[in-house]
């Protein structure tokens, strides 16, 4: 034995504790804390564009469906975390593109057009 024991059996230096990914520094760690947001995040996007052509309109109600039942899911919340980002980038990048079109529809009435 490499650790010497003490008269109970139990070695007298206690081991070293494990680094887990969690606690790791930079991106390792990084990786390791949002790995599961991540994949909701990129995921959601692919499947989003796969399924375009076929469910378009249906697909902001299935995207709720499957963000409700992740949710309750205690292994997969995170999961449905990087969904709702996905989501909410979604919806902020719809909004500045439909305030850029409202406001370019409305030039002609505020700029005079000189002829």
């Amino acid at each position: 034995m490499d650790s010497k024991q003490n008269d109970s059996g139990l070695p007298q230096n206690p081991p070293e504790p494990t680094v887990f990914p969690e606690t790791a520094t930079g991106w390792r760690g990084f990786l390791a804390r949002y790995r599961q947001q991540l994949i909701g995040f990129i995921g959601w996007y692919l499947i989003a564009w796969a399924l375009t052509g076929l469910l378009s309109f249906w697909l902001f109600f299935v995207s709720l469906v499957a963000l409700i039942f992740l949710a309750l899911i205690k292994e997969t919340r995170r999961l449905a975390g990087g969904i709702l980002i996905a989501l909410a980038l979604n919806f902020v990048i719809s909004l500045i593109l439909g305030l850029g079109l409202n406001a370019f529809c409305f030039i002609p009435f505020f700029y005079p057009i000189n002829f």
